[in-house]
């Protein structure tokens, strides 16, 4: 029971890092604009963790697992468009300001 008790107020901690309010809003909306929402959670240096949503064009529903949850294949040629060395560099080639807020 006290190892239940324990697992349970860690999923509380870190339950508690999201900020639902906008991460849902956005997710919503972008369900409602694509048909689909698709992202995953992502950790910060600052303790913050938020959905991060994906580019749906470059998602694929490839089917449903044993546990019945959607497997979402992602095209990770979607990094090789345009010039992303402000995400590897950060701004003026600093590395440590590549974090996100």
């Amino acid at each position: 029971m006290e190892k239940a008790l324990k697992d349970y107020q860690k999923v509380l901690e870190n339950f508690n890092r999201f900020k639902l309010k906008t991460d849902m809003y956005t997710a919503l909306y972008l369900a409602i604009r694509d048909g689909i929402y698709v992202g995953f959670v992502y950790d910060n240096k600052q303790g913050r963790t938020f959905l991060m949503p994906l580019d749906v064009q470059y998602c694929r529903i490839a089917g449903k697992n044993e546990y019945g949850e959607w497997v979402v294949y992602f095209d990770a040629n979607f990094f090789n468009q345009g010039n992303n060395k402000e995400f590897v560099l950060g701004v003026d080639d600093n590395p440590a300001s590549a974090t996100w807020d």
